[in-house]
């Protein structure tokens, strides 16, 4: 294409040959139905799958739409994926979707519509139930990221601009933190003027759902709210955005994982961690009773 894309859609993925055909289905559907289909490009990263993800992909080749295939020569990890398709893009947006989210119908040129309009920085689709409609546009980075909060972690939930990818530093601890887009999503949102929150729905039910092998607590709590940290700690988002995300993240999300964790997948590491907290609150509680005791002497 000798235009730059608006948009470029950019799917990671590896051994999920019949997931990823669905989503391409919807994706290239949608795109077939536009008028200029130059503003859409899409670029499938495959983490050396060894299935027939190959052939899949080139069932949906089409001179119209542009659609380009890279196979890494072996599996890179995710996060190092992740940043493959943040290297590889050519649109002024980027959408990071996973595999095995399947667009909503008409999603794809409603994103169109909005970002023809203006320059935003993070595009944020509301996934939880929401009674609102449309989308809002927001000018505090501090209120809008607060009202993101933990859904900054799901990776096909945020849109943000291309031109951002240089602004993060990645290092070993980021390729590590099965959040390595967290940065991105931020760096984005901080570096321009408005972003936008959009409530109408933009991907339907997951296609299929694991936690990805990982430690929940270590990914969602330690490791995400030392992204956040970070841009505390430059001045770039206040420290009342940042309790704020960590409320939420603790009231809303992560009590909701614990049964499951808990009951019914029975994984060791909740418990080290539930040890973990008494032990602590157990120490804090020492500190001050002997603090008490030895200021009245």
């Amino acid at each position: 294409m000798e235009n730059k894309p608006l948009l470029s859609i950019c799917i990671p993925t590896y051994n999920r040959a019949g997931i990823l055909e669905v989503t391409l289905k919807r994706i290239v559907n949608q795109i077939a139905e536009l008028e200029n289909k130059d503003l859409v490009s899409l670029f499938i990263s495959d983490n050396a799958s060894t299935d027939n993800t190959r052939e899949i992909v080139q069932r949906f080749v089409n001179p119209d739409i542009h659609i380009e295939y890279h196979c890494n020569e072996r599996n890179l990890g995710p996060d190092r994926n992740f940043l493959k398709c943040f290297q590889a893009v050519r649109g002024k947006y980027v959408w990071l979707l996973s595999d095995d989210d399947p667009v909503s119908r008409g999603a794809i040129p409603y994103l169109l519509n909005i970002i023809k309009e203006d320059d935003y920085g993070l595009i944020h689709f509301v996934m939880d139930s929401s009674q609102k409609s449309g989308f809002e546009v927001y000018s505090n980075v501090n209120v809008f990221l607060a009202s993101v909060s933990y859904w900054i972690t799901f990776i096909s939930a945020n849109v943000f601009q291309s031109e951002d990818v240089s602004k993060v530093n990645v290092n070993d601890k980021l390729l590590h933190s099965y959040l390595m887009q967290i940065p991105f999503f931020i760096e984005s949102a901080i570096a321009h003027d408005k972003s936008v929150m959009i409530y109408d729905k933009m991907l339907e039910e997951p296609l299929y759902n694991t936690n990805g092998g990982y430690n929940f607590f270590k990914v969602f709590v330690d490791n995400q709210f030392n992204l956040w940290h970070q841009f505390v700690r430059k001045g770039s988002i206040t420290h009342k955005c940042f309790e704020e995300v960590k409320k939420n993240t603790c009231r809303k999300y992560i009590k909701f994982h614990i049964a499951e964790l808990l009951i019914l997948r029975r994984q060791l590491y909740f418990y080290f961690y539930i040890l973990k907290a008494i032990w602590l609150s157990v120490k804090r509680i020492n500190k001050r009773i002997l603090r008490i005791l030895f200021k009245g002497k």
